[in-house]
């Protein structure tokens, strides 16, 4: 699969703050090994919760086991306290030795500012041929290697096989089929399409695809890379501002979207309340934690609809990296650091994510035997894909990627119309441009 977009930064998902894994080593009181004084590292991840919490806790005692002078303190984070945290330590002299990223435009501000790890003269071209090219290069900025993906992530429209099956919808394969069988959906009382938009990343990936299947991924890149043209006001983008603005007023989207959080949102298509959902491959994980029973064989996946009468790749998927890891520059041990990012993102540590539920970052044929049922169909839409598009709020430096956040946000409440929110976009990338002396 070749990558159409290869820009970087940090991606939305899950949520929230919470707590203290630690992970074989106090720290001290262990004998050092036979390489001299005990070594410890430091490690910051986001996997709160079981049955993820296991798979980095199996990484991190494989690790302490093969390297007897080594321990790790582990430290898990709820993600929204997780991204605040690291935000403010990674400048401050108290960043982790290893730490969860997600790549994209954020992990390169970081190594640009000298506090990322470079890991191309760690890492072996060999090891390198292991991992999914896509999600290989969304963890690389400037020619240099910053993390490893050990869990690559798909959007796609999530749907209730028994509703569809039940009201005589078929799966639509263009956005007109999409919108008639929304509208039979409606008439028999079900809400069409779950959406829960107060945290503002679920809409946004209504906006990305809009504007690849208008335009195809060149638009927003030459955007990102400031070529000369339009910009951020390019038609892809007003495209997708009229298409969102066609939708919120539609009727299909959940009563007070912008209001309703992911939670309410997985709820409403969990219940049974909503036939379908445009979500992230993740969503497979909370299903089998918050669906009712059985309710994971009635869930089914197909890419995002075509866009009638356009020339682009219509085969393009929103994605990214779900888990890397990286390693700070201030790293004391970076030898033992990278040991145990390889580990985090091993065939054995890919196993486990898969059996999760999860998509493993690394090539096709080392994972697909491990891939659980209910993940291969998402695995298979990206399989299919010509390339992945890098979620925007990942791919755009943090601060132009909060007003891509909130101009979306913006457009789904009617409170910006296409071009102001076009307009925005294009003043605020010109300004920082400008700052960066570009």
């Amino acid at each position: 699969m070749r990558c159409v977009h290869l820009s970087l930064s940090l991606v939305p998902c899950c949520m929230g703050v919470l707590l203290l894994a630690g992970c074989g080593g106090d720290g001290g009181g262990r004998q050092p090994g036979a390489g001299g004084a005990h070594k410890k590292l430091t490690f910051w991840h986001i996997q709160t919760k079981d049955p993820t919490k296991g798979v980095i806790a199996g990484a991190v005692k494989r690790f302490e086991k093969a390297n007897p002078g080594c321990s790790v303190e582990v430290l898990a984070y709820e993600n929204d306290a997780y991204k605040n945290k690291l935000r403010l330590a990674m400048p401050a002299d108290s960043a982790p030795d290893v730490f969860h990223t997600w790549g994209g435009g954020a992990l390169a501000a970081e190594a640009r500012a000298g506090r990322v790890l470079d890991l191309g003269r760690y890492v072996t071209a060999k090891q390198r041929e292991d991992y999914h090219a896509a999600a290989l290069s969304f963890c690389t900025a400037d020619g240099k290697l910053l993390a490893l993906p050990a869990d690559l992530s798909a959007v796609v429209f999530w749907y209730n096989r028994e509703i569809f099956r039940t009201h005589g919808v078929a799966v639509p394969k263009t956005w007109k089929q999409l919108l008639s069988a929304s509208a039979k959906l409606k008439s028999a009382g079900v809400t069409p399409i779950a959406l829960g938009n107060s945290d503002s990343w679920p809409g946004a990936f209504y906006f990305i695809y809009f504007g690849m299947r208008c335009g195809g991924a060149e638009p927003f890149a030459s955007a990102l890379a400031r070529k000369p043209g339009k910009g951020f006001e390019h038609e892809s983008f007003m495209n997708s501002g009229r298409r969102i603005r066609e939708l919120a007023t539609s009727g299909y989207l959940s009563g007070g979207f912008n209001g309703r959080n992911y939670t309410q949102m997985r709820g409403d298509f969990f219940g049974g309340r909503a036939a379908m959902m445009l979500m992230g491959s993740w969503i497979l994980a909370n299903a089998r934690k918050e669906a009712p029973e059985g309710f994971l064989a009635k869930m089914g996946c197909f890419a995002f609809p075509q866009a009638g009468g356009s020339a682009a790749d219509q085969s393009l998927v929103v994605g990214g990296v779900n888990a890397a890891y990286a390693v700070s520059s201030r790293c004391a041990h970076p030898d033992l650091a990278v040991k145990l990012v390889l580990e985090l993102t091993s065939v054995e540590s890919a196993r486990r994510w898969a059996a999760t539920g999860r998509i493993p970052a690394l090539r096709k044929s080392l994972v697909e035997k491990f891939l659980a049922p209910e993940t291969k169909d998402p695995a298979a839409v990206l399989a299919g894909a010509s390339g992945i598009q890098l979620y925007y709020d990942q791919a755009l430096s943090p601060e132009l990627a909060q007003l891509h956040k909130s101009t979306t946000q913006g457009l789904f409440a009617g409170t910006k119309t296409p071009a102001e929110a076009a307009r925005l976009m294009e003043a605020k990338a010109r300004s920082i441009a400008a700052r960066k002396g570009k």
